[in-house]
């Protein structure tokens, strides 16, 4: 009999899970998995309890947001533990992770999937030795998605980081960096940076249309520069929607590594959730690191 662990985030999203966890356990049950529980009970739980125990399970399911995977990946790669296959059940705010495998609909249908035998080796990245999924952020608006209180999440979903961001708006300020890659250099005044594994990045999905290989061991690097004028936010969004990459107001590349000085330390958001803050950042891709059902 597989051993199974259930990770479960009740405060995730609007608390819906809680509905349907006795249903999820009957029907690991009779698919014959010898079950344990974990319900988090503070950040950084799930890391912690995956880290000391992953080796004692086949398969781990997490249900939550895109924090929550990102803890149980973290605890993986934190034992060194290349074994375990993942699932998952997505349940959070936004869920940007499992838009990528059309996971964000029907959480019977997520928990079904989340025990298929049908397995993808993704990539997954790090960042200064923190591991991430699927996103690593800076710049503005990124931390609005860890910095939003739960209880507002709970009640707007993805709205609340829509107002979070509009109260934020005076706080945005140019960030001057220099960046590396194969051998390249970019160095400017930058609005925000995203190093992406996902087709759907802060609820904006197919962003890259259609041009993300999640097992191809590369990131999606997209750089927009810190505008001028109204003109030129007009015209980076506009390129943006357009997947315009050839706009003078963004750089847009692939690469496996980046290596990112700044002037000051900035924040960075690890899918979603708070990465710590650097003057110095390197950033590399793990190739097909995490066996995830599908």
């Amino acid at each position: 009999m597989a051993k199974l662990l259930f990770i479960v985030n009740p405060v995730s999203g609007k608390k819906m899970i809680t509905d349907y966890i006795i249903d999820i356990l009957n029907l690991y049950c009779s698919k014959n998995f010898e079950v344990s529980v974990l319900i988090t009970q503070h950040q950084g739980h799930a890391t912690e309890y995956v880290r000391q125990n992953s080796q004692n399970f086949e398969r781990i399911v997490c249900a939550g947001g895109d924090g929550t995977i990102n803890e149980v990946v973290s605890g993986l790669r934190q034992a060194c533990d290349y074994r375990a296959l993942l699932g998952y059940i997505p349940c959070g705010s936004t869920n940007d992770f499992a838009s990528n495998f059309g996971l964000d609909s029907d959480i019977m249908e997520s928990a079904h999937r989340a025990i298929s035998d049908n397995i993808l080796s993704l990539d997954s990245g790090v960042l200064n030795d923190h591991n991430f999924l699927y996103t690593a952020a800076f710049g503005a608006f990124t931390e609005i998605t860890y910095s939003t209180p739960q209880n507002f999440k709970n009640v707007l979903g993805h709205q609340a980081y829509i107002i979070n961001a509009i109260n934020h708006i005076n706080t945005i300020k140019p960030i001057h960096a220099t960046v590396v890659y194969d051998d390249q250099k970019i160095e400017g005044e930058f609005l925000v940076g995203l190093v992406t594994n996902s087709e759907q990045v802060a609820g904006f999905h197919n962003i890259y249309s259609g041009n993300v290989d999640l097992t191809d061991g590369l990131f999606e690097v997209l750089l927009v520069r810190y505008p001028k004028s109204i003109t030129q936010v007009s015209e980076a969004l506009a390129s943006i929607i357009a997947k315009n990459w050839d706009d003078k107001m963004l750089c847009f590349f692939k690469t496996r590594r980046l290596k990112i000085w700044t002037n000051e330390k900035v924040k960075w958001t690890l899918d979603g959730e708070y990465g710590g803050e650097y003057n110095v950042t390197d950033i590399y891709n793990r190739h097909n690191s995490v066996n995830f059902c599908i």
